[in-house]
This record gives C-alpha cells, structure tokens and sequence, in this order.
C-alpha cells in the first residue's frame, strides 16, 4: 500500500451473526496485535459490508477495543440502508461514525417511498432498486455535510452496481453524470 501512496486500507468484517459472537474477541485481538506490528500511518476501514458490518455497534466495539488511532471505517452509503435499516436512522449512524471514518463509497438505492422508511430484510430486491448516486433515496449531499462537519477531507468513491440496468455503451454516461454530481456537490460546499 505504501508503495503505491495509498493512505487508507479497507478491511471488509464479512461475517455471520453467529461467527461475529464467536469470533469477536479473536478479531479485536488480531487487529491489536497486527497494527502494534506496523510501522505505519495507513489507516484501516472497517467497512460496513454484510449482516454484522452493517451493526453500527459491532463495528463501534471493535474500533474501540483495538484502541488504535488507525483504525476506523470505511463508510459505504448504501449498504445500512441495504441491510433493511430506514432511511433517517442511515444518516444518524453516519454521524455516528463519521468522526472516525477514513474512506467513503458513495452508492445508493432507490425504493418505492412506503418502504423508505420501514425495517426491510438485508438485501431486500437489492438488483431491483440499486441506482446511481444521483437517483437514489439518499441524499449525498446530506451524507457528504455530515461527513465534512465531522472532519472528513477523504475520497468520495463510485460504487455503481446498478450498471448492469443500462447498455454497455450506456454505462460510462452514467458513471460521467455520477462524477459531475458529486463535483457539484462538492463545488456547492465551499
């Protein structure tokens, strides 16, 4: 990582409910011991990916307990809102975590308002209502003014997986109005 002047390090809690009870203290230990080994200023994200990284209290515990300034979050915009949380406690759990997050994926959902701000199941129809970032539920500028209040001068990362929706050719002019979205997000917070 350093070779190539990365600054940050996603590290994805992939794990059932049952692994992460089990397990927990033997990944706090690893990740103790692992950074203490490191001679290093890269910073580590824990991501919200999957059942338990979507637990904004299992990824608190863990930050806490290894108690290593390098080690934070990697906030991905969708995935709480994917893993059936409604859409206002999404930006209150990245406020909660904002202070301590070092990288960002910006990716968004779009679902019919009725369920927007209901408990869905995880993934619910997830290739259905995934969308591009400017045509989602969540508001990116929102999340980016929390981020910003809370410190955050990192990347905002694309994470388009609604791409499949569009023809190939179509695909880049998506990505293209995604960047210039974001851009014009950004352009209006100065």
């Amino acid at each position: 990582a350093e070779g190539v002047g990365a600054q940050v390090i996603r590290l994805d809690p992939l794990t059932s409910e049952e692994e992460a009870i089990e397990t927990k203290q033997k990944i706090i230990s690893f990740l103790r011991e692992f950074l203490s080994s490191l001679q290093t200023d890269i910073k580590f994200g824990l991501e919200n990916h999957g059942i338990m990284g979507n637990n904004p209290d299992f990824l608190k515990e863990i930050v806490q307990s290894v108690a290593d300034d390098r080690l934070g979050y990697t906030i991905d915009t969708a995935n709480f809102y994917w893993a059936g949380k409604p859409l206002s406690e999404v930006y209150r759990i990245i406020e909660e975590l904002a202070s301590r997050t070092f990288h960002v994926h910006a990716k968004n959902i779009a679902y019919p308002p009725e369920l927007r701000e209901k408990v869905r199941p995880a993934g619910y129809k997830y290739s259905q209502y995934s969308a591009p970032i400017y045509a989602g539920d969540i508001d990116m500028k929102k999340v980016v003014k929390i981020l910003r209040s809370k410190g955050y001068k990192g990347d905002l990362c694309i994470e388009n997986e609604a791409l499949f929706k569009w023809k190939e050719e179509d695909r880049i002019n998506i990505l293209r109005q995604e960047v210039n979205y974001l851009k014009d997000i950004l352009q209006s917070l100065h």
